[in-house]
């Protein structure tokens, strides 16, 4: 069995990359597509003053134009484009959205693609410039032109490496992490024979003065090498207070085991360790009143007995709600930013970390002044963070942890932002591909098939770094 998922695990992997791949492939041919649309743009612009010329000089010039027109043809196979013919014979040339290739100096577009990439990259726009006619200088126009095309080899390779391939990437991420969480659940829910003598979860970013969020009935138990049982405890999660802290929680299994096993949480991860030589570890939930903490039992939501594990944080129902200490450092900043389809940024945004609380976060985010002109932030009930795109009309919204966060911070809280940061990428490339549904439906929220979001959240440590959205390449037997 465990061959067969390995290999699974390895098949969506390799996928993965064959995906990146194809996208690589994709911007390779459109660097080449753009060389060919630049010798067909000049091409043309030497055969108008040839015209130009031959016209204004009484000559013939049928030959010249079948030439100019074999030219156009080639060139609307690449762009879609708009021919205007001007009195002295010339054209002038722009593309159906208006976005001039050609009038009396000739543009010239510049792209740089990338050698790789990763479900991450964001590959850079086409740049327009324009040839001064009498220096043969390129001067940067500052516009791009990706945003205004809507036909022709370029536009479809733009589309392929930008939306349908990042679809069938976040379909395989999708799958895998579905898989991934079956199995584990399974896993989390039964134990080995004979047991560990150590348990050691994931990092959940969570403190020991978070509320431990659990109800149900979860025993931790001690078993020794014949599966005799050395002691035990149970906890009855709804009898607590609410808002019981994690601290109470571990001091009251430390407890009732009396010193044959010992329950620690350190930097987000919960580690479950037998005393005795010889002894294992057990956590049993209740068959009738499980333990839950957003839909998790208690060995899952900390990934105590994970078959399947990943290098990211990718638990995305973190159970937090929106009236608990959000955590994060006082005074750090992350800046936000929503750019157009041409890359061009149209707001930007800084949130200084306050208030104490999620919900205190989520009304600065979606407050005046702040981005709610494009977005909504916000926390369901399962402790994840959706994100809603409002007026995006192709934007693009982006962010990154602020350049100033201060403190030291407990190191944990570094994965409750790149857990965040994660339910934010994924959140909204799920809005993307909804936006791309929406688009041919007409949808009422009227989202555009270019939109592709990637949002990080404000660092609850010093050190950490925004965490993309879970990589299906990442995951492996433990």
């Amino acid at each position: 069995m465990i061959t067969e998922i390995s290999r699974f695990l390895d098949d969506i992997a390799s996928l993965g990359s064959s995906v990146q791949a194809l996208r690589v492939d994709a911007s390779s041919q459109i660097g080449e597509t753009v060389t060919v649309i630049n010798q067909t743009l000049q091409r043309t612009q030497q055969l108008n003053s040839q015209i130009v010329r031959a016209r204004a000089s009484g000559q013939e010039s049928a030959g010249l134009e079948e030439q100019r027109a074999q030219a156009l043809n080639q060139l609307a196979e690449l762009v879609d484009i708009r021919v205007q013919e001007q009195p002295d014979g010339s054209v002038q040339i722009s593309t159906a959205r208006g976005q001039t290739l050609l009038d009396h100096a000739a543009r010239r577009l510049d792209y740089s693609g990338s050698a790789s990439a990763s479900a991450e990259t964001v590959f850079p726009a086409i740049k327009v410039s324009r040839i001064d006619p009498v220096s043969g200088i390129a001067v940067d126009t500052g516009l791009t032109l990706d945003a205004d095309l809507s036909s022709g080899r370029l536009s479809g390779l733009i589309d392929l490496r930008d939306n349908q391939l990042p679809a069938i990437a976040d379909g395989l991420g999708e799958l895998a992490r579905g898989f991934r969480d079956s199995v584990n659940a399974i896993h989390n829910a039964n134990t080995s024979v004979p047991p560990p003598p150590s348990l050691v979860g994931r990092n959940t970013g969570l403190t020991l003065s978070d509320p431990n969020g659990f109800t149900g009935v979860s025993t931790f138990a001690v078993v020794d090498s014949t599966g005799a049982v050395v002691a035990k405890t149970t906890i009855d999660f709804g009898s607590l207070p609410a808002n019981t802290p994690l601290s109470t929680v571990i001091s009251q299994i430390n407890t009732g085991l009396g010193g044959a096993a010992t329950v620690s949480l350190n930097n987000g991860k919960l580690s479950f360790t037998a005393a005795g030589a010889g002894n294992g570890v057990v956590i049993a939930d209740d068959p009738t009143t499980p333990s839950q903490r957003a839909g998790q039992g208690f060995s899952q939501y900390f990934g105590l007995n994970d078959l399947i594990v990943g290098d990211k944080p990718s638990n995305y129902n973190t159970g937090v709600k929106g009236s608990d200490a959000h955590g994060f450092l006082a005074g750090g900043q992350t800046d936000f930013e929503v750019r157009d389809a041409n890359n061009r940024v149209v707001a930007r945004y800084t949130l200084n970390v306050g208030g104490a609380t999620y919900n205190d976060l989520l009304s600065t985010l979606n407050g005046a002044g702040a981005l709610g002109n494009y977005v909504q932030f916000g926390l369901d009930s399962q402790g994840r963070f959706p994100l809603r795109l409002r007026r995006t009309s192709g934007h693009t919204a982006s962010a990154s942890r602020g350049t100033r966060p201060t403190g030291a911070g407990p190191a944990s809280r570094s994965a409750a932002s790149s857990a965040l940061a994660s339910a934010y990428r994924r959140t909204a490339r799920a809005a993307s591909a909804s936006a791309r549904i929406s688009s041919r439906t007409r949808s009422v929220w009227g989202w555009r098939s270019s939109i592709q979001v990637s949002l990080s959240a404000p660092s609850r440590s010093a050190s950490a770094t925004s965490a993309a959205r879970w990589r299906y390449a990442a995951c492996r037997i433990r």
